[in-house]
């Protein structure tokens, strides 16, 4: 067997062109392998998969590649995937997904819950979340900041117990609506707890969850004050210095179900004593930490 690289096998494709076979599924033909090294996933748990895709040009239905197989709390991976010549000759970019386990094998419905992606240059694709073909959201200009107060607390509303992401005036994050299949939520974390500050598509009109917030009117936008209702081993009113806030992408479907809080933070900041109540403070952007990777292409001609 004879490999070659992927740019040289492109000036074959004119030749070769008659002889390939014209169903894109055809597992007899000559063959490419895909070798892929990602970083960054999340860890999904017992009832969700990682699974590669290839996009075919003007082509609707994907091909599934396979299984990402890896360790229950593995974070990256390397592995590789056949693909035909025939399938590579239309291929534009290859996405990788989660999959619900209880999707059938073989299954050809890709779900939206698309976590990094690459277009294929020459014999290399380059993974990221942003792509286009997978969560096709632009972070670059992502932004953020919050004050510390409790206007749910009717007692006092100065204390170090609430979070709430709002600027001088206005909205405090600057962000564009989550990727299809996705939402955005906050979290405190106090110790070994990760305290839920709610889920969100907007930067106004507040969030799902007022667990944790007193009687009093609440702002418009998302926040959180710790009044009430807390979990075992902690006490409210809770003071929030030395605590971590961030902000991660979560899954919508309750049909896929994967470890919440996940690792794909856009947004984190350890929050000092010597951030001031009823101040702006600004939220750091870490979007370095989704998921990435790269893949190479090599040919193989039998």
């Amino acid at each position: 067997m004879k490999k070659y690289s992927f740019l040289l096998l492109l000036s074959l494709f004119f030749f070769i062109g008659c002889d390939v076979e014209e169903n894109v599924t055809d597992p007899t033909a000559d063959t490419s392998k895909l070798s892929v090294n990602l970083s960054n996933l999340p860890v999904l748990g017992d009832s969700a998969r990682f699974e590669a895709w290839l996009l075919l040009k003007n082509v609707t239905r994907p091909i599934l590649l396979g299984r990402l197989e890896l360790p229950a709390t593995a974070t990256s991976y390397t592995g590789e995937f056949n693909v035909t010549l025939g399938n590579l000759q239309r291929a534009e970019a290859v996405v990788i997904s989660i999959e619900s386990v209880r999707d059938s094998v073989g299954d050809s419905t890709m779900s939206p819950l698309r976590i990094t992606g690459g277009f294929i240059q020459g014999n290399r694709i380059d993974f990221t979340a942003m792509n286009s073909k997978a969560m096709n959201v632009d972070f670059s200009k992502l932004a953020g900041r919050f004050q510390i107060f409790t206007p749910t607390n009717t007692a006092n509303t100065g204390l170090r117990s609430g979070i709430w992401f709002i600027d001088t005036v206005g909205a405090g994050l600057t962000i564009p609506p989550p990727p299809t299949g996705w939402t955005y939520q906050a979290w405190l974390k106090v110790g070994n707890n990760n305290l839920n500050i709610g889920r969100f598509t907007s930067a106004a009109g507040g969030d799902t969850d007022s667990t944790f917030k007193g009687t009093g009117v609440q702002p418009l936008f998302p926040g959180s004050d710790f009044i009430t209702n807390a979990p075992a081993g902690l006490t409210f009113p809770l003071d929030v210095t030395n605590a971590e806030l961030f902000i991660t992408l979560e899954p919508v479907a309750t049909a896929i179900k994967i470890n919440s809080p996940t690792s794909m933070k856009i947004f984190s900041k350890v929050i000092s004593s010597t951030d001031a109540v009823r101040t702006s403070i600004p939220f750091p952007v870490v979007t370095s930490g989704l998921p990435t990777g790269a893949a190479t292409l090599i040919i193989d001609v039998k």
